[in-house]
């Protein structure tokens, strides 16, 4: 069982380093959106709105899935001791 929690423990640390990608990707479109989008044209402009919508879903799905995965180890540890 330990080892199996230690290959969740490293799927967490995955899933922290995906969660950042997807905030960094996430912020900069807004930033973008907010600062550099006003020349653009409208195409261009709802596809970085819609990308950065989907970077926004994609970061919620990893830290949902990162928050049941760090719940699941802890309970687990706690079984063991």
């Amino acid at each position: 069982m330990a080892a199996y929690l230690d290959i969740l423990e490293f799927v967490a640390l995955l899933l922290r380093a995906a969660s950042f990608s997807a905030m960094a990707l996430c912020a900069g479109g807004v930033l973008f959106l907010v600062f550099v989008s006003r020349s653009v044209t409208r195409g261009v402009n709802s596809g970085i709105r819609r990308w950065t919508i989907r970077f926004s879903i994609l970061m919620a799905a990893i830290e949902i899935l990162r928050v049941t995965i760090n719940s699941f180890v802890l309970y687990q540890q706690r079984e063991l001791h």
